[in-house]
């Protein structure tokens, strides 16, 4: 993977002229993959995610990071907060699981995206390359 690795404002599915602009710069520069970074929305469930896009437009992959950093995207002692919890905004994002992206296009490995701080953690890669995971794309 190389390049810039754009991330979006607000939740994916509800930014769609971001989106629209990402996709056709996809297709008329005529890149493989781009990787996008964005928070995805699954019911009540928010989740720190990076979007796999294909040279055609399509989405063709989704990771929701699994490792989430206490205090930024949750907060662990949420219960004993209590009343005090009303006054925050914030809402925690849900942990996601083991995805590994598919070969496709030009790529002919499968890979990984770790998101953040999910590099440092060893677990993380070992765990995806059982899944399959060829190599990683890091994602800040």
């Amino acid at each position: 993977m190389y390049g810039r690795k754009p991330s979006l404002p607000g939740v994916f599915s509800e930014n769609l002229l971001e989106v629209d602009k990402i996709r056709h710069s996809a297709q008329h520069l005529g890149l493989c993959l781009i990787l996008v970074g964005c928070v995805a929305q699954k019911e009540e469930h928010y989740y720190n995610s990076a979007f796999l896009i294909g040279a055609d437009g399509q989405i063709k992959g989704q990771y929701d990071k699994i490792h989430l950093v206490p205090f930024g995207e949750f907060l662990p002692v949420r219960p004993l907060l209590g009343w005090s919890i009303i006054l925050s905004s914030f809402d925690d994002f849900t942990s996601g699981m083991y995805t590994r992206f598919s070969r496709l296009a030009r790529i002919k490995k499968r890979f990984g995206a770790l998101i953040c701080f999910e590099d440092t953690l060893g677990y993380l890669r070992r765990n995806f390359t059982k899944a399959g995971a060829e190599f990683f794309c890091q994602y800040d």
